[in-house]
């Protein structure tokens, strides 16, 4: 739940001011994927209220992530069979165009898929590193791990999703950020609590109802009105950061 509102406050906000102009939200995001992250944070709040996720809740948040799945990958057989049969004004379809990229040659695909297998071994030293640091801090600060693990811990592992989002911002592909944010959220709702509440019934500590829980509903919320107009401007990316700084001084009683 921490990652995710830093995922909402931090990274979005982070990708807006970074920007050098503003970021549009695609279409498909807002249609499809925005309404499903809603919903899954509003059902991980019913089902974290009673302080508990039995096997049952998390063997439904699997199976609504297995369903978000067929979703994608039907959603992605039609966009492609669009692109590769373009049709005419009349309804009949025309050859394919020669502005298709051609296929990527095997070294090419060898070459990204080492990219891509390296680029992961060092996001998950970095992040294990982190959060063991982390953790090690908070008992010479003699922190409860609840409230490490709600705000210190949930940073270390939106570090990716942050660094991918200040790096794309950089590039002006900004735009990422919020695909990133709401497939990075309902992943952690479904799958990282789902799979974990099938082995043993999860406990939901204090720290984590209050003031996590109304912060989580306020931050999706906030997403999801803002994402309406299909953009996000600098000073909404200022709204989030200041609203991620209330919850950290909240969590730490330093507010």
């Amino acid at each position: 739940m921490g990652s995710n509102i830093a995922n909402i406050c931090l990274v979005i906000g982070t990708a807006a001011i970074v920007s050098k102009r503003t970021i549009r939200v695609l279409y498909d995001l807002v249609s499809v994927d925005l309404p499903l992250f809603m919903g899954s944070a509003f059902l991980f709040t019913l089902m974290a209220w009673d302080q508990t996720f039995s096997r049952g809740e998390a063997l439904l948040l699997v199976i609504g992530y297995i369903m978000y799945l067929f979703y994608i990958l039907k959603s992605s057989d039609e966009a492609a069979s669009e692109v590769l049969t373009p049709q005419n004004f009349d309804g009949t379809e025309t050859a394919p165009t020669d502005g298709i990229a051609p296929p990527t040659s095997a070294a090419g695909q060898m070459r990204e898929g080492l990219i891509l297998l390296l680029s992961g071994i060092f996001i998950f030293l970095g992040a294990q590193y982190t959060i063991d640091s982390l953790i090690r801090l908070s008992e010479v600060l003699n922190i409860g791990r609840e409230v490490i693990a709600v705000s210190a811990v949930a940073l270390g592992t939106s570090l990716p999703e942050l660094i991918v989002t200040i790096n794309a911002a950089s590039k002006g592909k900004a735009e990422i950020a919020i695909g990133n944010v709401l497939g990075s959220n309902i992943f952690n709702i479904f799958v990282v609590i789902g799979i974990p509440g099938l082995i043993q019934p999860l406990p939901v500590p204090d720290a984590v109802i209050i003031p996590g829980l109304p912060t989580l509903i306020s931050a999706s919320l906030m997403t999801f009105f803002i994402a309406q107009d299909n953009k996000v401007t600098i000073w909404e990316g200022w709204l989030f950061i200041i609203f991620y700084a209330w919850f950290v001084g909240s969590v730490f009683n330093l507010l």
